[in-house]
């Protein structure tokens, strides 16, 4: 992990002292009225007779009734033998630091269940945590902000980790809100140093630069999409092999790579239109090929038109990929159909068709989720060849797989268990893809069910229990493990945003969990908090938050979040903390200041900026990009998540940005005018 080396110029993002409002994030009791009106009415200390006996004393003096009825003697004593958890709690007050037995204290007179208490100081009701963990358990109970919360948080840490409070003023103060510098990185050129690049291409770029970008490309982005062998590619690449390498494959990588490059070197931007006109020629003479490298360079070559804003073309080359994999048998087809076009591949071939297969696939359900424009093409059917990494091993739906067959010889190290895992889960969204979406609108109201939503959010928290370790949030993970928990959220939010804005699913709960207001709206907050960290996460430690594009889906998804939330006191700076994250993306990705631009006017017809901090704002994420063609950039993915639910057209990225202008116009006129006039 790197720090970001503007971070040295300002404080470090630190966790708030104490939570700024305590008595909000208090776990509520989950029993029912009913259950309360059967419950029975004790006293805290019994008679000695009646302790003795074990019966149920009144608590009347001078002779309680229970004595009056045996005709006894009623003695009484004022002290009551405490049990094992009374003892605990008290021997915890005594040893604890001051502050956490005020905590402890504060969550035993609010709940007034010992048990209770103690479950969430020593790790929760599962006891997933040590008790030496308690510090962390205590911070997960102060900063839940639902009951549902401090539910997920307890029994499902893996995809709900402890989140400690991020200081206001801290964030205010960080690098995060303001311009960055530029990003560095120590390429480890992957073996490349043998490459001869003009045996490849027609564009005259340098060897080393040409393996500069190629190694950015491979350790950055790869672990994510991983649409071809990475060693075989690498290997034919240096001895100018065309099994596992193409020409079209190699300046898709090139075309998208010289994006990513350029947030380090502005050189890079030199290259852009000629891969980008390279792989187009490349692509015409070799489109009615059907092979599994013309597949990851057609998806390639997609994603790069995203990025350059040249969204028009983005699901044409998706739909060439797909289509190319289903007349191969490898994705889209029942399991029978692809048995019979696959069964005579070999194995090494066999693999570098898995990469591909799964690469498509895996891209196609994220854009059908992620983006959601009509008119996508995505697979029926999951592929059926092996996942990659899993080495053949039979699936048995993602629950324990990974701790099984170790990654088959030769993965690379920089790959980890991120492409594996990724394939389980976007085989779990695929159903929700199916489910939510049609070829006419983005969101098919009419095939709508919560349950099926409920039982998906269930599939995918029951299967992340199951993570390896690797894949497990930790100071030390690599880049590609943070964009999974980014995705992983934004996928829970994708599956109950429906349930969110129609009035009718307000108060319904989810019937699988125990807590009080376990509503869809409170599951949705709670991954909105997981990805509010994970964004301060990211930006302050990871350089490679300038320079790929894959995790951008959390800037858009907690802006709209913050936007429509009118109880977050903190909604500005995490609006904020997203445009500057867009900001830092600026440069590399033309598409980025339409998206930025989009949420300005957003803003502007939504909460309270003026339109001059809006134009402002504006200014930076504009004087931070290259010299990029001019003209409008196309990006007809959503921008407005909840619009998208009912006029996706209006709630698309370059309607969104075209608006800014009449918005910031409208603000002057009315209301930034009647402002002026008061002051």
């Amino acid at each position: 992990m790197k720090n970001h080396p503007a971070l040295k110029k300002y404080p470090p993002l630190l966790p708030a002292s104490a939570p700024r409002n305590h008595a909000d994030s208090t776990p509520s009791s989950s029993t029912s009225d009913e259950t309360i009106k059967r419950r029975r009415v004790g006293v805290q200390v019994a008679c000695n007779a009646c302790r003795t006996k074990k019966t149920r004393c009144d608590g009347e003096r001078p002779t309680c009734s229970p004595c009056q009825r045996r005709g006894t003697e009623c003695a009484w004593s004022d002290k009551r033998e405490p049990n094992d958890e009374t003892l605990e709690v008290l021997e915890l007050l005594k040893s604890a630091p001051e502050k956490t037995a005020i905590d402890i204290l504060r969550l035993l007179r609010t709940s007034g269940d010992v048990r209770a208490v103690l479950s969430m100081v020593n790790g929760g009701m599962d006891g997933k945590h040590r008790p030496s963990d308690r510090d962390a358990s205590l911070a997960m109970t102060m900063s839940a902000q639902s009951p549902l919360e401090l539910e997920l948080m307890v029994r499902n840490p893996n995809s709900y980790p402890t989140l400690r409070p991020i200081s206001e003023a801290a964030l205010e103060e960080s690098n995060l809100l303001r311009p960055v510098n530029l990003a560095r990185y120590d390429s480890h050129e992957q073996s490349l140093a043998d490459l001869r690049i003009e045996y490849w291409t027609r564009v005259p770029i340098p060897n080393n630069f040409a393996a500069s970008i190629l190694s950015l490309y491979l350790e950055t982005d790869h672990p994510l999409l991983g649409l071809f062998d990475p060693d075989k590619f690498i290997g034919d690449l240096v001895n100018r092999r065309e099994r596992f390498c193409s020409s079209f494959l190699v300046a898709s990588v090139l075309y998208w790579g010289c994006q990513m490059y350029s947030a380090l070197d502005k050189g890079a931007n030199e290259y852009l239109h000629q891969f980008c006109t390279e792989a187009e020629r490349l692509w015409s003479l070799n489109r009615l090929d059907d092979s599994p490298l013309n597949m990851a360079g057609a998806q390639l070559l997609s994603l790069a038109y995203m990025g350059h804003g040249k969204d028009h073309l983005v699901l044409r080359y998706l739909k060439d990929a797909v289509e190319m994999g289903t007349r191969m048998g490898l994705l889209g087809v029942d399991n029978e159909t692809a048995a019979r076009k696959l069964d005579h591949l070999p194995e090494e071939t066999r693999q570098a068709y898995a990469y591909a297969a799964w690469g498509v696939f895996n891209w196609a359900v994220l854009i059908s989720l992620f983006y959601q424009q009509p008119g996508l093409e995505y697979p029926v059917y999951p592929p059926m060849l092996p996942i990659p990494g899993e080495d053949g091993a039979e699936d048995l739906g993602g629950l324990g797989m990974f701790d099984t067959p170790p990654p088959r010889p030769g993965w690379p190290a920089y790959m980890g268990k991120t492409l594996t895992t990724l394939c389980q889960f976007w085989r779990i969204m695929h159903g929700v893809s199916m489910k939510y979406f049609s070829r006419v609108r983005a969101v098919d109201y009419s095939n709508l069910e919560l349950e099926f939503a409920e039982m998906k959010f269930r599939e995918i928290l029951a299967w992340a229990e199951n993570l390896p370790r690797a894949m497990l949030l930790t100071d030390t993970s690599p880049h590609h493990v943070v964009v999974f928990h980014i995705w992983l959220h934004a996928s829970i939010l994708d599956i109950l945003r429906p349930f969110i804005i129609r009035q009718k699913f307000e108060h319904v709960r989810l019937r699988t969990f125990s807590a009080d207001l376990s509503t869809p709206a409170a599951a949705c907050k709670a991954s909105v908090n997981q990805l509010k960290h994970l964004i301060v996460h990211f930006r302050s430690h990871y350089e490679s938050s300038t320079y790929t594009f894959l995790w951008h889906t959390a800037l858009t998804y907690v802006a709209n979040a913050v936007l429509q939330d009118a109880d977050d006191p903190a909604w500005r700076l995490y609006f904020l903390l997203c445009i500057y994250g867009y900001e830092s993306l600026r440069r590399p990705f033309r598409v980025s200041a339409a998206i930025g631009m989009g949420l300005l006017s957003m803003i502007l017809r939504d909460r309270d900026m003026t339109s001059l901090d809006a134009r402002r704002l504006l200014g930076e994420l504009n004087e931070r990009g290259l010299n990029h063609v001019q003209g409008a950039v196309r990006a007809t993915f959503m921008g407005d998540l909840d619009l998208a639910q009912t006029d996706p057209e209006a709630a698309t990225v370059e309607h969104l940005a075209d608006q800014f202008e009449g918005m910031a116009l409208l603000r002057e006129w009315t209301i930034d005018g009647v402002d002026a006039t008061m002051t």
